[in-house]
């Protein structure tokens, strides 16, 4: 099969601008369909990467060019983002509300959000009076938007990025920073003989001006350009494996990233979050298994962020990732769909419905997350993910 990415990182005004970071979504990115990803800073948006302050990103992905997977646009098992007023369902209408807030006024006519997972409602489902969920846990969430692209779009970025992704030292990997009308065509960014100017590309800078929106961040040419990405599977080798993270990887002041997608494998290729529960329909209480992921990835974060006393303001942004081969990536690469199938369909027959939450990609479909608690700045523990590897 064939993956894309489109991805861009924003940066506050204040900060420094974030070095590429294809590693982020995408040295597994050659594991994951065609997609766009675009993150936001405190005063910007970024794809591809996160931003601390008020981030989101865009991720786009594409099969291969002659087959098509059809799979319903229902909401993939989450459940109605209600708004405040709604009788019915789950609520998770603190979403839109609040400093956080998401801008559902935003969203192209059709599109239909949903809630995949509610850090607050699954606090209170496994609440203990003596030891209450942190914000830094409680303040997750997870957001699953239908047809958050036009058609018309889908197809003008499935063009764009095999029109402009370059071929990369990774067998099969392309990729393309893109330049829309928010940015000085004489800042080339961190690699000039990668950066296409498209000034005049009006779904980009719909598209930017949309995910501004949406999150509450104005586009801004003081972001990192939008990155194009196409991964070709490669016959006789093996995929990468999924690279688990932190959207403050390589760039602290990521806030929120938005994923959408423009191509759906027959195989693998899903967005996996493993400390986060899923339960069809309903938020769920998270399972002692996928709270000891929660616990491993909180150390990370301490480590590498929030107790890590080479940070400082002049210093790189650090690694916020689980080291690859160690034995937590081994056990986390055996949460994805297609390697836990077996052990997935054996925990339903036991009644225990809980799974980690995996996206599968969709055209159009768009998933938003955050990385930081409502309201501050305090990193979010348990929002690492990956690409699952595309199998077909």
């Amino acid at each position: 099969g064939t993956g894309c990415l489109f991805s861009a990182m924003v940066r506050a005004k204040t900060s420094g601008k974030p070095t590429s970071d294809e590693q982020n979504h995408n040295v597994s990115a050659a594991t994951k369909p065609t997609q766009v990803a675009h993150q936001t800073g405190q005063r910007g948006v970024l794809l591809a990467s996160a931003i601390a302050a008020a981030a989101a990103a865009l991720v786009i992905g594409l099969l291969s060019q002659d087959t098509e997977v059809v799979v319903p646009r229902d909401g993939a098992g989450c459940w109605p983002l209600k708004t405040e007023g709604d009788a019915l369902g789950p609520d998770s209408s603190w979403l839109t509300r609040g400093e956080r807030r998401l801008n559902l006024s935003a969203l192209p006519a059709g599109a239909r959000p949903f809630a995949c997972y509610d850090g607050r409602a699954s606090a209170a489902l496994g609440a203990s009076a003596s030891a209450p969920a942190p914000a830094t846990l409680r303040d997750t969430a997870v957001v699953l938007v239908e047809n958050f692209l036009t058609e018309a779009e889908i197809q003008h970025f499935r063009k764009a990025v095999k029109r402009h992704a370059k071929p990369t030292a990774h067998p099969g990997y392309s990729f393309m920073f893109a330049a829309g009308g928010q940015y000085d065509t004489g800042d080339a960014g961190q690699d000039p003989e990668r950066l296409v100017a498209l000034p005049d590309d009006g779904p980009l800078n719909a598209l930017e001006a949309r995910i501004a929106r949406l999150v509450g961040v104005p586009a801004s040419g003081e972001e990192t350009h939008l990155q194009f990405s196409l991964d070709v599977a490669q016959q006789g080798m093996s995929p990468e494996p999924p690279n688990f993270h932190h959207d403050k990887n390589h760039g602290l002041v990521r806030h929120a990233t938005v994923l959408i997608y423009l191509t759906t494998p027959h195989e693998g290729g899903e967005t996996i979050f493993p400390a986060l529960p899923f339960v069809p329909g309903r938020p769920a209480a998270q399972t002692p298994e996928l709270e000891v992921y929660a616990e491993e990835f909180a150390r990370i974060v301490a480590a590498q962020i929030t107790e890590n006393p080479r940070l400082t303001p002049d210093s790189p942004w650090p690694d916020v990732q689980v080291v690859p081969g160690s034995e937590l990536h081994r056990r986390l690469a055996a949460l994805c769909p297609e390697a836990a199938a077996g052990g997935l369909a054996a925990a339903a027959e036991r009644g225990n419905a809980t799974r980690p939450l995996a996206v599968r990609p969709v055209p159009g479909r768009a998933i938003i997350f955050f990385h930081e608690v409502d309201g501050g700045s305090d990193p979010l523990l348990d929002v690492f993910h990956a690409g699952c590897p595309v199998v077909r």
